[in-house]
Order: C-alpha cells, then structure tokens, then sequence
C-alpha cells in the first residue's frame, strides 16, 4: 500500500469504524430474524406462515441496509461497491421467490430449481469475496495479522457455502429417491451448517476488531 492510501485511510478512519460497527449491528440483526424464522418454520403449522413471511421479509430489507453500509464504505475501498450491488440482486432475488408458495416452487422442474439455487448463490459468493477482499486492502500494510484475518475468513466463507450448494443439488437430484442418499445429504448439510456459523461468529469478531483498529487510528 502507498503512502497515499495509507493517509486517505487515515483521515477516514472514524468513517471508515462507524460503517464497519453499523454492518456488525445489521449482520447481527439479520441473523436473528433469519434463525428465528427458521426455526419457525420447523412448526407444521400452516396459519406460522405468514410470520414466517414477514420474519424473512425484515431479514431482507436488514441485508439491504448492510449493502448501504457498504456502499459508504465504497467511498474509501471501491471494491465495496461491487459487493453491495451484487448483495442487493442476492436480496431482491430472494424477496421474489419468498412469495412463490412452497407447491408452486415443487411442481417447477429439476432444471428451474437448480438455477434458482446457483444463480443467486454465485452472486452471494462474489459479493462475500469483494467485501472480505475490500477490508484487506484496508487493513494490508497497517494490521496485517487483521488483514490475515479477512483472507482466512473468505476461505471459511467459500468452503461451507460451495459446500452447502452441493447439499441443495444434491438433495434435488435425490428427491425422488431421498432415501438412497438420506445420510450423505444429512452429513453434508451438519457439516455446511456448522461452518457457516463458525463463519458468521469469526465474521463478528473481525469486524468488531477491525471497528476498533480504525476507530483507534491516529492520523
């Protein structure tokens, strides 16, 4: 890093740790909402639908608030800014699909809903890559053990979701047979799961240190 990113870094560094500590309220905020609708969801109950509706619906509109977080970071990294435009795609997309009844969603073919597993998930995952690529670039050349940080991150990040893609295909192409791979797809799916949870709490923890590196910077 030149001298001149370092200084522009610098004189933003109160910019740069009060965006960083709204993008740790608004992924904490997110996963709430998300786990609590999930868990709702578990309920076979049809009248839980419509909470389940709305639960996720505030999930979404909490992810889009994380990619203006990005955008205000943009004006110090401009790879922010990739990565929160394709983090609003990510969102609307399931914003779409979330009022497609779950029949409507089983009656589509194998095809349809395996694009509609990949598409969105490419964009999340080169969405996750330019953001954690963004605060490296921050952080190369004054913390580099924090700038190690994000790099060992974004391979957690990239492991636990090509792998939890994996278990979704995989489970479509079984669906008519799911026993045969019942097993594989449970295993699968416990170990994708417990990754994206070491992800999301290493990702908490990150930031957090990387709000209280800028916010302690002295110009």
């Amino acid at each position: 890093m030149d001298n001149n990113n370092i200084y522009t870094i610098k004189l933003n560094s109160n910019h740069l740790a009060k965006w960083i500590r709204y993008l740790f309220i608004t992924l904490l905020v997110s996963y709430f909402f998300g786990t609590f609708a999930n868990l709702i969801e578990k309920i076979d109950d049809t009248s839980a639908f419509a909470v389940i509706i709305v639960l996720k619906f505030i999930q979404y509109c909490v992810d889009l608030v994380s990619a203006y977080c990005l955008l205000k970071l943009s004006q110090i990294e401009k790879l922010f800014e990739k990565a929160a435009l394709l983090e609003v795609i990510f969102v609307v997309t399931n914003i779409i699909t979330l009022f497609i009844p779950e029949y409507k969603m089983i009656l589509l073919p194998n095809e349809i809903l395996a694009l509609m597993m990949i598409i969105p998930s490419t964009f999340a995952i080169y969405s996750e890559y330019l953001e954690h690529k963004g605060f490296h670039n921050l952080l190369i050349g004054l913390e580099d053990t924090l700038a190690k940080k994000w790099h060992t991150l974004w391979y957690i990040y990239l492991v636990s979701s090509v792998l939890l893609l994996f278990v979704g295909l995989s489970a479509l192409s079984s669906i008519n047979n799911i026993e045969s791979g019942f097993e594989s797809i449970l295993f699968g799916t416990l170990i994708s799961s417990i990754g994206v949870i070491i992800h999301f709490v290493y990702k908490l923890v990150v930031l957090n240190k990387s709000a209280k590196f800028f916010q302690n910077m002295e110009i």
